[in-house]
C-alpha cells in the first residue's frame, strides 16, 4: 500500500501478483518434499560450517523480500540493500562473509551495472560471483551487464534458476 500511495495509484489500477511456488506447494505439496529435504540436509551442512552470505541488492521493496524469503528457505544468509550504492556499502563492511552478489540492474543511487563495474574494480571484491535478476531480458542488456563484469543474467523470480546458478558459482569457489 505504501507504493501505490507513493506511485499515486488507485485501486483499479492495482495488480496482484501470485507467488506461483507457494500456489503449486498447495496443490501439490508432494512436489516441493524433495526440494525441503534436499533444503534440510543442506541447512544441517550449513549449521556445521557455518551459512554461505549472499548479498542481495535490489530497490523494490515486494521482489528483494521474495527473493531474500527463497535464498533463506535454501539455508543461505542473506545481506539485502535497496539499491547498488547501499549494497556497495553494505559489502565493504561484509567484504570477508559476503561469497555472492545478486542484484537488479535498474536502480536507485547506483544501477546494478554500477555495482558490478565497483565490484570488479576493487581488488578486496573483484572475484565476487555477481548474476542479475531483472526484467530488462534484451541481448543488448545482458551484453552491456557481461561488460559490466555480471557472471550471469537472470530474469526476474525464476527461483529455481537462480538457486542453481548460486549454487554453481559457490561449487566452483569451493564454497558449497
Amino acid at each position: 500500500q505504501e507504493y501505490e500511495k507513493a506511485a499515486g495509484l488507485r485501486d483499479q489500477e492495482r495488480t496482484l501478483i501470485a507467488d506461483l511456488y507457494e500456489l503449486v506447494d498447495a496443490v501439490h505439496p508432494e512436489w516441493g518434499m524433495a526440494r525441503s529435504e534436499s533444503r534440510a540436509a543442506q541447512a544441517q551442512n550449513q549449521n556445521q560450517t557455518g551459512a554461505v552470505t549472499l548479498l542481495l541488492a535490489e530497490d523494490s521493496d515486494f521482489f528483494r523480500s521474495q527473493v531474500k524469503k527463497y535464498l533463506e528457505e535454501d539455508g543461505f544468509k542473506v545481506l539485502d540493500a535497496p539499491d547498488g550504492e547501499a549494497a556497495w556499502e553494505l559489502l565493504l563492511k561484509n567484504v570477508e562473509k559476503v561469497q555472492l552478489v545478486v542484484t537488479d540492474i535498474e536502480m536507485p543511487r547506483l544501477s546494478g551495472l554500477g555495482l558490478a563495474t565497483r565490484i570488479r574494480a576493487d581488488a578486496r571484491t573483484s572475484g565476487l560471483p555477481i548474476i542479475a535478476v531483472t526484467s530488462l531480458a534484451a541481448e543488448e542488456d545482458a551484453a552491456r551487464g557481461k561488460a559490466a563484469g555480471i557472471n550471469e543474467y537472470q530474469a526476474k523470480l525464476d527461483r529455481d534458476q537462480l538457486l542453481v546458478s548460486i549454487h554453481h558459482y559457490l561449487e566452483q569457489k569451493g564454497n558449497v
